[in-house]
This record gives C-alpha cells, structure tokens and sequence, in this order.
C-alpha cells in the first residue's frame, strides 16, 4: 500500500522516523542500491537506503527467498512512495551482473525512469552509457569498492546494518588480485552463502548518491510593488514551512 507498517518478521529495516502515514521524511531525497540474488535460498537480494542530505543509511531490505522480478518490484514501490522524497523516485542503481542482467524490464514495467546508467570507468570524462545499472568487472569492482572504503573513511556516509558491517568484515584480497568475502552464513535471512550481498549493495548505492542531487527548498518569487509583496507574503511563506 506504499506504506511502512511495523512487523517484527518483515523484511526491511529502517533507521529514523517513520510517520504516521508510513512514511520516512519528504523534505530530503532518497538514493537505493541493489545486489540480485537468484532467489533460491544461496545468497541474499539486498537494497541499501541512502538519505541524500546525510549520507546516512536510512534503510536496507534483504531476502534470500523472493525472485528477482518480485524483488525489484517491491524496491521501486518503495522508492516511489516511502522513498520517494522531493524528486518522487528515490535515485536507483543496481548490479547487473547474473540475475541482475535482466531486472531493467521490471524496473520499466514498474513506470521507474530514475536510474543509474553505467559509467565508462578509468576513462577520460567516465561520461554515462547508455547500459542500465553497474556491471562488475575486475578493474570495476576495485574502483567501487576502493571508493566506498575511502567515503566511510571520511565520514561521506553512516552505515546503520550490523549484518552489512559483519559482511564488510569478510571481504579479502585474493592472490590473483580480486576482491571479495569469505564464506558467510547470513542467520538473518537464511542466507546459505551470503557472496558479501549487503557490501555490494550498499557500494552500487553509493554510486547512486553521489548523482542523486540535494533537496532543494521551493521559492516563492514575488513582483517588487505587488499586492502579494505588499502583504508580506514572501514572509509568510517562508515562515509557514510549506514545500
């Protein structure tokens, strides 16, 4: 129904307020992160909130049992209502690698146009392509994550999730030169192998914030000599806290 609604067994976690209407704060914007799993139980399909004024994680969404489509359904819902901030979609951006390859389809069918397009990485510009979403190659994935190490050293975004800090924790350096976690169970979902889900997850989101832009306060503009001038209500407006 486009709403939060508290379930001590559901499957999102929320940092922060939610309002009576079921709704996180509207005076910001939102950036969403996601990793694809196949659903079947061997490793998770994650979605990483961002609140865009903060840098802060706001949300997380992880299930080892729901299928891709029905996943990214639910996280465009999401970012179109509880996230839907000033823009009215929450900035989306997603691993395409396996069973992320083909999740632009739901996301079209879903009426979501806000979305992240792949960058030419390690290229003069690193202008956008026209390929949905972040595709993890060797050289890819060590920009990504090198840059979200070097954001959390910096205080450029909170993490909330202990599972996604335990995750961080796994993550190793093999001998070949790539990057990735060690075996990890996920008690939290079920997880048989959780493949470091919540790490990419909360990685690609950070690409995400960094496009998403910041809330801007609306303005009322009022003709110099005007009645509107002359009753102050440029005043009035900026008083009353309406966006």
């Amino acid at each position: 129904g486009g709403r939060l609604l508290a379930d001590g067994g559901g499957d999102w976690w929320i940092w922060g307020k939610v309002g009576e209407d079921g709704l996180v704060n509207q005076d910001r914007n939102y950036a969403i992160g996601c990793d694809i799993g196949e659903g079947r139980g061997g490793s998770n399909s994650v979605a990483v909130v961002y609140d865009r004024e903060t840098g802060e994680q706001v949300g997380e969404y992880a299930t080892a049992y729901t299928i891709p489509h029905e996943f990214m359904e639910t996280v465009c819902a999401a970012g179109k209502t509880v996230f839907a901030g000033q823009l009215g979609q929450a900035f989306l951006a997603w691993e395409c690698n396996g069973p992320g390859e083909s999740v632009y389809v739901d996301v079209l069918r879903s009426g979501y146009d806000y979305v992240y397009f792949q960058r030419a990485v390690g290229k003069r510009g690193d202008g956008r392509g026209p390929n949905y979403g972040w595709r993890s190659t060797r050289t890819n994935k060590r920009v990504l994550l090198t840059t979200f190490q070097t954001q959390l050293a910096r205080g450029g975004i909170v993490l909330r999730s202990k599972p996604l800090m335990d995750e961080m924790l796994q993550y190793v350096g093999y001998d070949e030169g790539s990057i990735g976690p060690g075996t990890l169970r996920d008690e939290m979902t079920g997880a048989r192998d959780a493949h470091g889900d919540r790490v990419i997850a909360a990685a690609v989101g950070r690409l995400a914030l960094a496009e998403a832009p910041k809330f801007e306060p609306k303005k009322i503009v009022v003709k110099p000599g005007s009645m509107a001038d002359l009753l102050g209500h440029a005043k009035v407006w900026a008083n009353s806290g309406s966006r």
